[in-house]
């Protein structure tokens, strides 16, 4: 299971087994569940001003979601279970994989986004 909280709007982010799924905390209620599953880690962060998530999977993948659509944007793959990810300040996923640490730039993803 993992979690993660947008700070600019009362929602967690939460992944485990099963799914990705937003909830409201101001209403406990569940705003939108994703279509992912096998989630070991969670990330949020804003990319032109809109919600986005970054999971790590059981399967050595890394997604990318629009929180506001639902859908997933783009799939980084490893060759090992992905434990933990990460975002820095200027929108660069930091993700550990086995014994190894990656970081990838979202950078053309955000150019697509404008």
């Amino acid at each position: 299971m993992a979690v993660a909280l947008l700070w600019d709007r009362p929602h967690a982010v939460t992944g485990s087994y099963r799914s990705v799924r937003v909830w409201d905390l101001t209403t406990g209620t569940l705003v939108r569940e994703l279509a992912g599953g096998g989630v070991t880690a969670v990330a949020v962060t804003l990319l032109e001003d809109r919600p986005h998530a970054v999971t790590g999977d059981r399967d050595g993948a890394v997604r990318v979601w629009d929180l506001t659509t639902g859908t997933c944007l783009t799939t980084f793959h490893f060759p090992d279970a992905v434990r933990a990810v990460t975002l820095t300040a200027d929108g660069t996923v930091v993700a550990g994989f086995g014994h190894e640490v990656a970081a990838l730039s979202l950078e053309p993803l955000v150019r697509r986004l404008r």
